[in-house]
């Protein structure tokens, strides 16, 4: 048995649904008359508010009042303007760069052993798959976050 008096929100969650609470608020509420009070209290709200007729309307009110409303035209993100020039000068730098050094390009892999290229294609997969996997792992969390909204 709880030894202080019941929450609000534990008195309105017996006072809907009796079978679903815990068993020590049960036994509180069997021992405790000003708990009982308080959830019969809450019975009688209850009820009277299931009695109250729902409101209703001779007119679609959505159609009324929708027009009404302002017509807010998004502003023009600029993040995707200094994104897409900074894509496009990186690949012009990329794109110069091999076009000048093009008849050097097939000595330069030439002349690196295959260890050296294995050690480096092994790094890079490893960076990304820890990356990748911090990445998810983050996406997560935030979405985790999300749900409680």
């Amino acid at each position: 048995m709880k030894s202080v008096h019941l929450s609000e929100e534990e008195i309105q969650h017996y006072a809907l649904d009796k079978s679903a609470c815990d068993t020590l608020i049960k036994a509180h509420v069997n021992c405790c008359a000003d708990c009982k009070a308080r959830i019969a209290d809450y019975e009688v709200l209850f009820i009277a508010l299931k009695k109250v007729p729902q409101p209703s309307f001779d007119f679609n009110l959505a159609e009324l009042v929708v027009p009404q409303l302002p017509k807010i035209k998004p502003a023009p993100s600029r993040d995707n303007f200094f994104v897409y020039a900074f894509a496009l000068a990186i690949a012009a730098l990329t794109g110069t760069s091999l076009f000048y050094f093009r008849s050097y390009i097939g000595t330069l892999f030439a002349s690196i052993t295959p260890l050296l290229i294995y050690l480096t294609v092994t790094t890079i997969i490893t960076l990304a798959t820890i990356l990748g996997v911090e990445m998810y792992k983050t996406y997560k969390k935030k979405m985790r976050a999300l749900e409680f909204y």
